[in-house]
């Protein structure tokens, strides 16, 4: 059985300066993919399309959130587009970093555990599904979302940086941290 598998890919970005600001852009980037198993049955489709929140910028500027950490709640929105799919198929939404560390731009790292994402419901299709919380960020996949069958699901994504108390930011160099995210979207 051929396998839906779309990416799309997110930004994240880490700012420890106080003067120097990132702003998130609106950003759509509509992928498509159609599978054809059986030429007498209607193609597989899955679209997914970023409705906002391309950009992740944490502005870590205070003393405050070097010690609490910060929130994004609901920063970014995702409709999964999922057509002509067998309700017993099952599907799942991965996350995953580029690079196994932020990349400062003085050449310093930061480790990914500070990083941890959640996903909700946003539209009553969505709220079926099983949401699963990447607690620490990393380099390798690891599922956020699980589904089944077709329909228009549209997820918000959750980030933090710093919550955990065993993870505080307190201690860490001033710098703009980069990595990029990619959102995987594979039939089981």
């Amino acid at each position: 059985m051929p396998q839906i598998k779309k990416k799309l890919i997110i930004p994240i970005c880490l700012l420890f300066c106080i003067l120097t600001e990132v702003h998130a852009q609106r950003t759509r980037a509509p992928f498509t993919q159609n599978i054809n198993r059986d030429s007498n049955k209607e193609e597989e489709s899955v679209n997914i399309r970023l409705e906002s929140g391309g950009n992740v910028p944490f502005h870590i500027n205070s003393f405050r959130k070097y010690v609490e950490g910060d929130e994004l709640h609901a920063w970014t929105r995702f409709a999964l587009l999922i057509e002509n799919l067998d309700p017993a198929d099952t599907w799942r939404l991965e996350v995953l970093a580029s690079d196994s560390e932020l990349a400062g731009d003085y050449g310093r790292e930061l480790d990914l555990h500070y990083i941890s994402i959640s996903a909700n419901h946003f539209n009553v299709d969505s709220e079926d599904l099983d949401y699963f919380p990447v607690n620490e960020l990393s380099d390798i996949p690891q599922t956020l979302v699980t589904g089944s069958g077709d329909g228009l699901f549209v997820i918000t994504i959750n980030y933090s940086i710093g919550k955990d108390p065993g993870n505080r930011l307190l201690g860490e160099y001033p710098d703009y941290y980069f990595v990029n995210l990619y959102f995987d979207l594979k039939q089981d």
